[in-house]
């Protein structure tokens, strides 16, 4: 049915996981919505599965929340149960938290507090109806075969890994889920299938290539979460033998678009069947999405190609405008990789006294005099860029902070300049 890093699990184990979880349940009174704190894939899995066959509502919280702050959310998204640790304590939301539930769910649904890199976590409810319309829509989008084996790096309790997991399990083949934090044992179970397509993130393909992933192939490869680098797109469209693919989408929807054959970065191909997606000039080039009588405001700014394709430009509340003029930060971002020895690079607003906003620079590099380098990335964008868009501030630094999923919150950046100030 599945495997998880060399180890298979198959349909009649999960079957039997399944009745010892009914069991568990008879020892509750009337549970309809659980809360799932947990580090181990395969319970993560059994869980959801379980859930949806059951149509139990399913919350699931971020592998080491606290418990206190794992039984809160719990309470606040109407759960009657907790079951916390891979040592699985189902705990009774109403014994350890006194608050009114008044958020519990009316129909069974997956459940998830949203990353808070746009604001604050807000709970996301999606009916497992709604869900099994994504996973169709999804496989009918996704080119593959019975043969190429699905190389999950992301964890199933992500929107992304989900999705990857669940619409296999649909097409019936076995989803190999690496839970694994070793790029170099990710890279044993990737060479093990010659026919693979490999879920991951950007950072972690990046991670690949600074550990010598010249040495290595990809059948095909699929990313989320954020933009690929115009330099690491290209290290990659040499390095893939058929496809690389790239999907957009956001916590209320899943997934919203998929590139089959992507040949931008910015590229995140067609919406799927079930959505429709719109741009709106007047605000911002703002994408749309249109899900039976739903109107979703992303927040993200993109356009169409002359294929159809959408391109993301990125979040509007990261748009910088600088003197009336909107900039870009992704674009900054490419033109300052091409320069030789910057590893990474972050582009994001602060206040400016005059102009409104200033475009900023955190670049990390992989040697060479800091201030050297500062000036040569200035003067190199003044040659390549319009004068508004030049960073007005670059800081050489050891690091850029990263989420789980190795995703950079500019959001986040700003609110530290702002303490700072």
């Amino acid at each position: 049915m599945f495997k998880v890093n060399e180890t298979s699990y198959t349909a009649l184990e999960v079957e039997q996981w399944h009745k010892s979880l009914l069991s568990k349940l008879h020892s509750f009174d009337a549970v309809t919505s659980l809360a799932m704190c947990m580090d181990k894939p395969s319970l993560q899995l059994a869980y959801i599965l379980f859930c949806k066959q059951f149509q139990i509502s399913l919350l699931l919280l971020e592998s080491g929340t606290p418990l206190e702050t794992a039984k809160q959310k719990a309470s606040q998204a109407g759960c009657d149960v907790l079951v916390y640790s891979d040592d699985e304590q189902w705990l009774n939301i109403e014994e350890t938290d006194s608050a009114v539930q008044i958020n519990s769910p009316s129909i069974a649904s997956l459940m998830v507090y949203s990353s808070g890199t746009t604001g604050q976590p807000k709970l996301i409810r999606r009916s497992y109806q709604e869900v099994d319309e994504e996973i169709d829509a999804y496989n009918s989008h996704l080119r593959t075969s019975a043969e190429e084996v699905p190389i999950m790096l992301v964890p199933v309790t992500h929107a992304f890994g989900l999705i990857g997991v669940l619409a296999a399990l649909a097409r019936g083949v076995k989803p190999v889920i690496v839970s694994s934090k070793n790029p170099k044992y990710m890279l044993k179970i990737i060479g093990s299938y010659e026919q693979h397509i490999v879920y991951g993130v950007p950072h972690l393909f990046q991670i690949f290539i600074q550990m010598g992933g010249d040495n290595h192939c990809f059948h095909k490869i699929i990313t989320a979460g954020s933009l690929l680098p115009s330099s690491l797109f290209q290290f990659l469209q040499a390095k893939t033998k058929k496809a690389i693919m790239q999907q957009y989408g956001n916590s209320e929807l899943g997934c919203i678009t998929l590139g089959n054959r992507i040949t931008a970065p910015q590229d995140v191909g067609t919406p799927l069947t079930h959505l429709t997606v719109e741009i709106v000039t007047a605000s911002n080039n703002e994408i749309i999405v249109r899900h039976h009588d739903d109107v979703i405001h992303t927040n993200d700014s993109g356009y169409w190609d002359e294929n159809g394709h959408l391109q993301l430009n990125g979040r509007i509340d990261d748009i910088i405008l600088v003197g009336g003029k909107n900039v870009i930060p992704y674009e900054v971002e490419q033109v300052i990789l091409r320069l030789d020895d910057v590893k990474e690079v972050v582009v994001y607003k602060t206040n400016h006294p005059v102009l409104g906003d200033k475009v900023k620079a955190k670049v990390v590099i992989h040697k060479g005099n800091r201030e050297q380098k500062k000036k040569q990335i200035q003067n190199w964008c003044l040659d390549l860029l319009p004068r508004y868009k030049v960073p007005a501030e670059i800081h050489i630094v050891e690091h850029i902070p990263r989420n789980k999923m190795g995703k950079i919150s500019r959001k986040h950046l700003q609110e530290l300049e702002m303490t700072k100030s």
